[in-house]
């Protein structure tokens, strides 16, 4: 069964083929507000947001429906409280580094069952994935989640 992931907000970076190609599945949420009733359909291993989706508002809805860990999509240098999330993925961070550290999160959570706060979350050794042709003929091999 693949592992489903939860993004909430806009994908302008075009993440969610990235995951899927990766072997995830992927629930996109595009009203951050509306999270909790959402969450609670789906089992997320992980929920991943753009920096302009975590609001504080999101992320108590998020927090009130799972345990999940939490990811955040940097795109600027903004006041946002990185403290908040598992996972902090920094501006044109490469998909083969941060899928890498998605997929130890994940792991590192099943076996412990629950959250983990972010610098708990080991360094990865190495990335096995091709990012798909923008012609989408071509998926590449990608790391399975």
């Amino acid at each position: 069964m693949a592992t489903c992931i939860v993004y909430v907000g806009e994908d302008t970076c075009h993440r969610i083929p990235v995951l899927a190609a990766a072997g995830y599945t992927v629930e996109q949420l595009r009203l951050p507000l509306r999270c909790a009733e959402s969450l609670g359909a789906v089992q997320a291993e992980a929920v991943l947001f753009t920096e302009e989706a975590a609001t504080e508002e999101s992320l108590q809805a998020v927090r009130s429906s799972c345990d999940s860990p939490l990811i955040v999509f940097r795109q600027s240098h903004s006041g946002l409280i990185e403290a908040a999330f598992d996972l902090v993925v920094r501006v044109l961070e490469p998909p083969e580094a941060w899928l890498v550290e998605l997929k130890t999160l994940i792991e590192k959570r099943r076996r412990r069952g629950s959250r983990l706060p972010a610098e708990e979350v080991e360094e990865p050794d190495a990335a096995k994935y091709v990012a798909p042709s923008p012609r989408g003929t071509d998926h590449g091999t990608a790391a399975h989640g």
